[in-house]
């Protein structure tokens, strides 16, 4: 009997220690939350998992192929992309296809959907298979289906989007068949996340050496140098790299932020942030600032729970700065071997205070990283002592308060700058006017586009300004209605608006609009909604650990809501943030039905 307790608390402490080593190095939670996915898998027979198998390739091919493919260098890189998009978007609609036939899931579906209907009345069935996101993309879909069919003698290029930016009705089509396909089937991995990131850190790292001239991959050795600075990596225009560049930053640095994980994927999600942060930077693109607006701005609001997330902003808030600073530095040094800055980068590094405030915010670090490390001693001594992980929840107000009042001096400048003539505001607000005194040139000719669009609108028949003038037609209308204008003032064409919700209030109308911009909200509340029943052990599928994983794909959405006030939508970068929105909504649907069986 002695001998068997014996072995047995050998056994105990040997597990203790197993679990004290892989708390270091991360890897325990991570294989913890492995091995439950896995054995629940396991007890699944193989025909059930095909569906989570075949979604999860595809997830992979969107995450880590299509970033990065390329045919004919930048001279292609629009076709191409589109091209393997809608390949693999049918190879997966092709195999769904196959398994809902032979698995007799094309009759099944319907019969249950129509018995669960009968049972639970309408309504209660369809509160209960459909979220908010789920009714704006078949909407967003619906809408365009009507606006295409009234598009005119432009029917064919509203569905192809070949005039524009490939962004008409199919590619609309195939991104609600696959959106309603990943959100029912995927099983969630936090593998995806971590491939990504992986080809994410190739795509960064590459935007980088094009910013030092380096050609490693020849991109260059066909263009005309005065276009080195408009193109990077496998991305392409700067404007959609910085909308791949904001992605990667919004999932790693709040990963960073917020994840409990060991000390091993902490400095993954760190590194990867950094270097997505200088890569922003170096991109030259300003939407690339509204990215981290939202990402700095509104992050606080989740990361102001604990100390370890007040330390680890700091830290990702000074290391933006930092990157910044570093890029400033190689043009001062480099001179012309560098791309060099410009916009909001060049106002930052040239106003001379950057070094100041970068150096206040590692002291403001430091401080932080003391602090906690002076707590947790006293902690110890005292024998596990007061509770110091949990900081006042008067913090988070304080910085609602602070981005309220953020905004209204904001707009009381932009009011301020506009109420007087351009020499006044340029005298009042010095290099900021640029920035605050809208006109035509303002954000390198947006201004004027803008302008164009919504008189060109207000001119539209009542029909179009309900349903739009088809998908992806703005540029067919501008150069019908504003070609020698536009060409006088800007000097170039525009078959985009540069700004994605005026673009879909033009092309499928106010409607459309409302729905595409309730998808994005909706799935950002829904994902911080889940992520909070996550972490608070409410859902048994899983782990509190992965809680982090739902709150980062919610700012993901939101940082590029927020770049896309100044951005076009263009199928390189966006159908990227479109993936990631399909994985929070499976983990958010399952979220719901776990809370559906508690009741």
């Amino acid at each position: 009997m002695n001998a068997k307790k014996k072995k047995s608390g050998k056994r105990e402490v040997s597990a203790e220690k197993q679990a004290r080593a892989e708390k270091k190095t991360g890897a325990g939670k991570d294989a913890g939350v492995m091995r439950e996915a896995d054995a629940r898998e396991e007890v699944r027979p193989l025909r059930e998992r095909i569906p989570g198998i075949i979604t999860g390739i595809w997830v992979v091919l969107m995450l880590v192929v299509f970033p990065i493919v390329y045919d004919d260098y930048y001279f292609n890189i629009l076709e191409t992309k589109f091209t393997v998009y809608c390949f693999f978007a049918f190879g997966l609609f092709a195999l769904m296809a196959v398994w809902w036939i032979l698995s007799l899931r094309i009759v099944r579906g319907p019969a249950s959907w129509i018995r669960g209907m009968r049972q639970e009345g309408l309504l209660c069935w369809f509160r209960r298979n459909w979220s908010g996101t789920d009714v704006c993309m078949l909407g967003f879909c619906l809408i365009s289906v009507i606006s295409t069919l009234g598009a005119g003698p432009y029917i064919h290029q509203a569905f192809t989007g070949e005039e524009g930016r490939f962004v008409g009705l199919l590619y609309i089509m195939i991104l609600t068949a696959a959106y309603f396909i990943v959100s029912r089937n995927l099983r969630f991995r936090s593998v995806y996340v971590t491939l990504f990131l992986l080809a994410a850190l190739f795509v960064c790292l590459f935007g980088i050496t094009d910013f030092f001239n380096m050609n490693l991959l020849h991109f260059r050795d066909r263009m005309d140098e005065t276009q080195f600075h408009m193109f990077m990596s496998t991305i392409g225009n700067i404007n959609t790299y910085t909308v791949f560049v904001g992605i990667t930053c919004a999932l790693s640095g709040t990963l960073f932020v917020l994840s409990g994980e060991g000390l091993l994927r902490t400095l993954f999600y760190y590194l990867t942030a950094a270097v997505a942060m200088t890569a922003l930077v170096m991109g030259n693109s300003d939407n690339g600032y509204l990215t981290m607006l939202a990402l700095l701005g509104f992050l606080p609001l989740a990361a102001f729970g604990t100390y370890r997330g007040i330390r680890r902003y700091a830290l990702l808030t000074a290391t933006f700065f930092s990157g910044l600073l570093f890029a400033g530095r190689e043009v001062r040094v480099l001179g012309d071997g560098v791309i060099g800055l410009e916009g909001i980068s060049h106002l930052l590094v040239e106003s001379g205070k950057l070094p100041g405030i970068t150096a206040l915010l590692w002291v403001l670090t430091a401080a932080l990283f003391a602090l906690e490390l002076r707590n947790r001693n006293a902690s110890l001594k005292a024998g596990g002592g007061p509770d110091f992980r949990k900081p006042p929840a008067l913090l988070k107000k304080i910085w609602a308060g602070l981005l309220i009042a953020s905004a209204a001096v904001v707009l009381v400048l932009f009011l301020g700058a506009n109420s007087v003539s351009a020499e006044e505001a340029s005298q009042k607000y010095g290099s900021l006017a640029s920035y605050l005194k809208f006109s035509d040139s303002w954000g390198t000719n947006r201004g004027y586009i803008w302008r164009a669009c919504v008189e060109e609108y207000r001119e539209l028949p009542l029909r179009q300004k309900l349903f739009g003038t088809g998908p992806d037609t703005f540029g067919i209308y501008m150069a019908l209605l504003r070609w020698n204008e536009m060409h006088q003032i800007t000097g170039q064409y525009y078959d985009a608006a540069h700004n994605e919700y005026l673009n879909y209030l033009f092309t499928v109308g106010p409607f459309g609009l409302l729905f595409f911009a309730g998808a994005l909200g909706f799935a950002i509340r829904d994902a911080l909604r889940g992520a909070g029943k996550i972490a608070a052990g409410l859902v048994p599928e899983f782990r509190a650990e992965l809680a982090p994983y739902l709150s980062a794909f919610a700012f993901l959405i939101l940082c590029y809501a927020a770049q896309a006030v100044v951005n076009i939508n263009i199928p390189i970068a966006t159908p990227v943030m479109w993936t990631f929105l399909m994985i929070a909504e499976k983990m958010i649907r399952t979220v719901r039905k776990s809370a559906e069986q508690r009741k």
